[in-house]
């Protein structure tokens, strides 16, 4: 069973190949990490934030129809709201950056996806108690599986946790590959 953060997989490819849209296939790369291995793959889950209509029309309509492609391939999705921050802008001298006017503060908004590891995690650990899967590869970008965050310049690595009890290990006993840059 293969886990993909979907907003950290973009950013590797962004990161990594100069891509400036998500136009991977998280099934196909399972699958063929599977074959690579030798494992039967069983079932690809993809976790994403996903931007509101308000802020970005543009990809919330992308989302909302990547995500039926995804499930009509047979992927289980998983999507939560991103949420905005906004932040006044500031020099290095601690100063307000205006805007054009001369008068406003200039304001820029992030966007930030809260819970999908969380949610990820959770699925993880209830598939693996109801024993699920023999080996479940998680995509993902930071210390989820092991600790520590790495060099923003690495592609996500692939781990693989073997699950033969019904405990997942704190650390995981294969790490697969890392795609360096």
């Amino acid at each position: 069973m293969a886990f993909f953060d979907g907003q950290n997989l973009f950013q590797h490819a962004k990161d990594a190949f100069g891509h400036f849209h998500p136009n991977y296939d998280p099934k196909k790369l399972a699958l063929a990490v599977c074959a690579a291995q030798g494992w039967r793959h069983t079932l690809t889950r993809f976790y994403t934030g996903v931007p509101s209509q308000i802020e970005s029309a543009m990809w919330a309509s992308y989302w909302s129809n990547r995500v039926l492609a995804m499930k009509r391939t047979g992927i289980v999705v998983t999507t939560r709201p991103l949420r905005y921050r906004k932040a006044q802008v500031v020099d290095a001298n601690g100063k307000p950056v205006l805007e054009a006017d001369g008068k406003t503060p200039k304001i820029i908004t992030t966007p930030q996806e809260k819970g999908i590891d969380v949610r990820l995690a959770l699925d993880l650990v209830s598939l693996a108690r109801k024993l699920q899967f023999d080996v479940a590869l998680i995509f993902r970008r930071s210390g989820f599986a092991r600790g520590g965050p790495r060099n923003r310049r690495h592609f996500p690595r692939a781990t693989a946790l073997d699950q033969s009890s019904m405990r997942v290990p704190k650390r995981p006993q294969r790490v697969l590959w890392t795609w360096d840059r």
